[in-house]
C-alpha cells in the first residue's frame, strides 16, 4: 500500500513540477497564448526542463532521493510564484485601468 501511495505522489509532484516550471518559462518569454493553447505548452516545456536538470542531477552524482525531492518542489514553488505574480499583476492592470487617473486630464468643465 505505501508503494502505491509513494508512485501516486511520485507522479503528482512531477506533473506539478513539470506545470510550474513551464509556465514560469512561458510566462518569461511573454508568449501570448489562450488557455487552450497555454496549459498543454506550459506542461511540455516544463517535462523538457525537468529532463534536464533530472541529466544534470545524473551526470554530478547528486542522484539521491532527498535532491530530487529538492528539485521537484522548488520547481512547483517557482511555478507558483509566477502564477500569483502574473495574477497580481492582472489585477493591478485592472484596477489602475478603472480609477479616476487613467481618465483625460483635465476633465470636461462644464
Amino acid at each position: 500500500m505505501i508503494q502505491a501511495l509513494a508512485a501516486i505522489l511520485g507522479a503528482a509532484l512531477t506533473s506539478g513540477a513539470c506545470y510550474g516550471v513551464g509556465d514560469l518559462l512561458v510566462a518569461k518569454l511573454g508568449v501570448k497564448l489562450n488557455s487552450a493553447e497555454r496549459t498543454p505548452l506550459a506542461f511540455i516545456l516544463g517535462a523538457a526542463c525537468l529532463h534536464l536538470a533530472v541529466f544534470a542531477i545524473l551526470v554530478l552524482h547528486w542522484a539521491y532521493w532527498p535532491v530530487f525531492v529538492a528539485l521537484l518542489v522548488g520547481f512547483i514553488a517557482c511555478g507558483a510564484g509566477a502564477l500569483a505574480r502574473s495574477r497580481l499583476a492582472s489585477r493591478f492592470h485592472e484596477a489602475a485601468s478603472k480609477t479616476a487617473c487613467s481618465q483625460k486630464w483635465p476633465p470636461h468643465r462644464v
